[in-house]
């Protein structure tokens, strides 16, 4: 029988808990058999029912296949660097910049669904109204 279980940890009380199941954000949902930890539930944009239908058949998290880094994918989008960040936006009359984390918006399910609507505002590089990302 599968039971869903919650545990408030936020007070500093369980910090012992955190530490020992590797919990660094909310929500960490973490998946035990017959009171043994065996590993992370990290489909963090599912709904109610996906989890309920992967409590059928729990599975361990699968190795991610690394993606292209956007900045390697070309097109019309300038990736900033600290470096160039602040001679880049003194030098155009208006500049749009999408400051993201590419390892955030993938954790927990957002973030990078901002790129494709991005790169569509991107105009040609004749335009001075240019979008840009800054990977942060």
């Amino acid at each position: 029988m599968q039971v869903l279980a919650g545990m408030n940890i936020y007070p500093s009380e369980f910090e012992a808990i955190k530490e020992e199941y590797n919990v660094r954000g909310y929500p960490t949902i973490c998946y035990f058999e017959k009171g043994r930890f065996l590993f992370q539930y990290e489909n963090y944009g599912s709904t109610a029912e996906d989890i309920v239908e992967w409590l059928k058949n729990p599975q361990p998290p699968q190795p991610q296949v690394p993606e292209t880094p956007w900045a390697d994918e070309g097109g019309s989008v300038y990736h900033l660097t600290d470096e160039d960040f602040d001679q880049f936006v003194k030098e155009h009359s208006s500049v749009l910049v999408m400051f993201h984390a590419p390892s955030i918006g993938k954790e927990r399910g957002h973030g990078l669904s901002l790129k494709q609507p991005h790169v569509s505002s991107a105009p040609s590089a004749t335009n001075d109204r240019l979008a840009k990302a800054v990977e942060v």
